[in-house]
Formats: structure tokens, C-alpha cells, sequence
């Protein structure tokens, strides 16, 4: 049985795509950090990928966030799920209300595998899920409530929002020193 979210999105559709991201990141950031002189050494696009951009987070900071919260949407579908009472974090629905820490590593392949791995474990997830639990409710904190699917949306959402914002960062700062 094809579960169709509200905005149109299946679970097979969402791990397709999240298994999509890594490969799409890297073309990205390759797309953008490549100029008239051809592509940058490893160092140097890890030094790109460190500079600042113009919203104050680098490529890494932007990464390096998708990936956690990537784990913690992971987390919450898990709960949707499989607990019958689950309580979801409301914050999880609100991108801006992320935190956004420093990168864990100075390598943007570092960073980009240990988001592959989050995105990778989602859509497992994704594959072994019982159909017929996409649309049970979860409460959120505060008030309202969610779906699994409704989480799963989300994580979609927020790995494709982190490409373009790689990709934007990575044009800003190259070519800057």
C-alpha cells in the first residue's frame, strides 16, 4: 500500500530522494566551487568550504547541521512509528529554531559522509516501516500534533534546502582568500 502525504510525497518517494542527496550534494558544491581554472585540490575546497558566507555560516556549518538534524527528524519518525503515545519536539518542525553549531570536522568530505550516513539511515528506516503507520498521530510539544509522514516531509525538505544552501555559500565565498 502507497502512502501519499498531504503534500503529495510517498515514503518510497522520500528514501529515493534522501539517498539522492549525497550524490547531489557533491555534484553541488563541486558545480560551485569549480571556476575558469577548473576544479579546487581537496585543500582548497576544504578551505572554501570553511570561509564564512554571506548568511554567517560556511558550507561545513551548513552541513554539519543538516546532519544533526537529520538524526534528530530520524529519531522523531522512529518514535511516530512506533510508540503509540509519542510526544514530538515542535522544534523539529521549524527549521529556523535549529541550532547550528560549529562543523565537527575542517573537511567538507568528512562532513558530507557523515550526513550520507543520517540521510542513509533515514531511508532505511524509511523501507522497513509498516505502511500503515505513516499517519498515525503524534502529539508535539506544546500543542497540535504530526505524523511520521509529516516528519519524513520535513527531513526531505531540510536535506534539499541544505543543497541550494551549500551551493549558494560555496559561489559566495570562492575566489575569496
Amino acid at each position: 500500500m502507497t502512502v501519499p502525504s498531504p503534500a503529495g510525497i510517498t515514503p518510497p518517494d522520500a528514501a529515493a530522494a534522501l539517498r539522492s542527496f549525497p550524490r547531489r550534494l557533491r555534484e553541488a558544491a563541486r558545480a560551485a566551487t569549480t571556476d575558469l581554472a577548473g576544479v579546487p585540490e581537496p585543500d582548497e575546497l576544504d578551505e572554501m568550504a570553511a570561509r564564512i558566507g554571506p548568511d554567517g555560516r560556511s558550507a561545513l556549518d551548513v552541513i554539519a547541521a543538516t546532519a544533526r538534524s537529520i538524526a534528530a527528524l530520524d529519531r522523531a519518525v522512529h518514535q511516530a512509528l512506533v510508540l503509540d503515545d509519542a510526544v514530538i519536539n515542535a522544534d523539529l518542525l521549524h527549521p529556523p529554531s535549529r541550532e547550528f553549531d560549529a562543523p565537527r570536522s575542517g573537511e567538507l568530505e568528512t562532513e558530507v559522509a557523515l550526513l550520507e550516513h543520517e540521510l542513509l539511515a533515514l531511508a532505511d528506516r524509511v523501507d522497513t516501516a509498516p505502511s500503515t503507520r505513516w499517519l498515525r498521530p503524534a502529539r508535539l510539544t506544546g500543542g497540535g500534533s504530526t505524523t511520521a509522514l509529516a516528519l519524513l516531509g520535513e527531513a526531505v525538505r531540510t536535506a534539499h534546502g541544505a543543497i541550494a544552501d551549500v551551493e549558494r555559500t560555496l559561489r559566495a565565498v570562492r575566489g575569496r582568500g
